[in-house]
């Protein structure tokens, strides 16, 4: 199942090699959105690291807030806040 974010945010759906993207947060350099592309190079890395385990690994919020060791809710209100800034 897609996420909410990835629905909302097609431009964030890519494929690629991770071998030809060193770091971690490299996805975000396939971006093709300038906006979007701006507004996630503006996020905390806290954030940046939730976005990752969502679209890339492709946790759900419950398996992200199992392995935070917080609530479903409190990754749930978090990816909210991040969805409001990325609008």
């Amino acid at each position: 199942m897609r996420s909410s974010l990835l629905k909302k945010f097609p431009a964030l759906s890519t494929t690629f090699d991770e071998q030809d993207f060193p770091g971690q947060y490299a996805w975000i350099d396939t971006i093709e959105d300038p906006d979007l592309f701006r507004k996630i190079n503006l996020l905390s890395n806290a954030d940046l690291e939730l976005l990752t385990l969502l679209v890339i690994h492709g946790y759900s919020e419950a398996e992200i807030a199992r392995q935070r060791g917080c609530s479903r809710n409190t990754i749930s209100k978090k990816f909210a806040r991040i969805k409001r800034f990325l609008k």
